[in-house]
């Protein structure tokens, strides 16, 4: 991360908002999280099913060590790009959900559902529905947040702003706005059962 203030500003922020008690999981958390995403095959899983991959695993460095051309595209303004938004959607994801405790209530909330029904079939069907209302509204909340503020950086002065002070903005403002929605979609229908 070097120098760069766009990577720290999301890992303080979440630092500085979480309760004391909840600090040893949010580090945790956040610790397994960015192995999961850096080393396992099928990267970070989020709450809601959807995977988190690294773009570049070490199997393809040790490969593209012999190929001077291969290892140059792998470093790519594209790939930095990407690693930044992805470093700071796991790092907010696991640490929201774990100061929230997200993963529990998603869970426990699709059990209830699930047991309203008493055919397999419709079982699946309702947690299918549910699992896409609570992305689809998580997604709107983070796409327009996420634009928005990848515009207002860019836009704030005179000389161009580096795109990926832009991503990395916009990344920390998207993803924490699908984590208020999907808190907020738990809380609301909780209040509902």
């Amino acid at each position: 991360m070097g120098t760069d203030i766009g990577t720290i500003l999301p890992l303080a922020t979440i630092a500085s908002a979480a309760r004391h008690p909840k600090h040893h999981t949010l580090v945790s958390a956040t610790r397994q999280a960015l192995l999961a995403y850096f080393f396992k095959k099928h990267g970070y899983k989020t709450v809601d099913g959807a995977s988190v991959i690294s773009p570049i695993h070490l199997s393809d460095i040790a490969s593209s060590v012999t190929d001077v051309g291969s290892l140059k595209n792998m470093l790519s303004q594209a790939r930095a790009e990407h690693y930044i938004r992805d470093t700071i959607r796991v790092t907010v994801e696991a640490a929201y959900d774990s100061v929230r405790d997200l993963e529990r209530k998603y869970t426990e909330i699709v059990t209830e559902l699930k047991q309203r029904q008493y055919d397999p079939q419709k079982k699946t069907a309702v947690e299918n529905k549910f699992t896409n209302w609570f992305r689809g509204f998580s997604s709107m909340a983070e796409s327009g947040s996420m634009r928005a503020v990848e515009i207002g950086t860019q836009g704030v002065s005179e000389i161009q702003t580096n795109p990926l002070i832009a991503a990395a903005a916009g990344s920390f403002a998207g993803t924490v706005a699908r984590k208020i929605s999907q808190h907020s979609f738990l809380n609301i229908l909780r209040s509902e059962f």
